[in-house]
């Protein structure tokens, strides 16, 4: 959401010459505050300035393209919530399996677990690097 693109969609239509309701200006700002897109206001504009133009289906045109942006900015979020879901039930299940080791007499300490994690990632990535260079010598 551009809060500052209200004021640029409102000097758009001021240098415009078509006559527009108080309505469709308010459609018209609402518009470019949802996307921020100045191209796609301008020519929102332009449609709607154009004579003999139905400016009921013009207006439902862009505004499916507003709903659509607004729907991948919820999936987006929904994303990064479920990401942080997983990650705090990664860090639960690592804290059991501290406890299981615990109750068997090896105590494991969250920073001991991190650094293991790290190593095991490192070394995978080594030998993974390793194995790519031996692949283009032998080619």
């Amino acid at each position: 959401m551009y809060i500052g693109k209200i004021e640029e969609a409102v000097k758009l239509l001021e240098q415009t010459a078509a006559y527009f309701t108080e309505m469709e200006r308010q459609q018209i700002a609402w518009y470019a505050f949802k996307t921020g897109d100045d191209e796609l206001t301008q020519k929102l504009v332009e449609e709607l300035s154009s004579d003999n133009c139905n400016r009921e289906s013009i207006m439902q045109k862009y505004f499916a393209i507003a709903d659509r942006e607004v729907f991948w900015i919820e999936q987006i979020e929904m994303l990064l919530v479920s990401i942080e879901m997983l990650r705090l039930k990664e860090k639960q299940a690592l804290e059991l399996l501290s406890q299981v080791v615990k109750a068997y007499g090896k105590e494991i300490a969250e920073k001991e677990n991190a650094e293991t994690e790290r190593n095991a990632r490192k070394t995978e990535t080594e030998k993974s690097d390793k194995e790519k260079r031996d692949q283009q010598k032998v080619m």
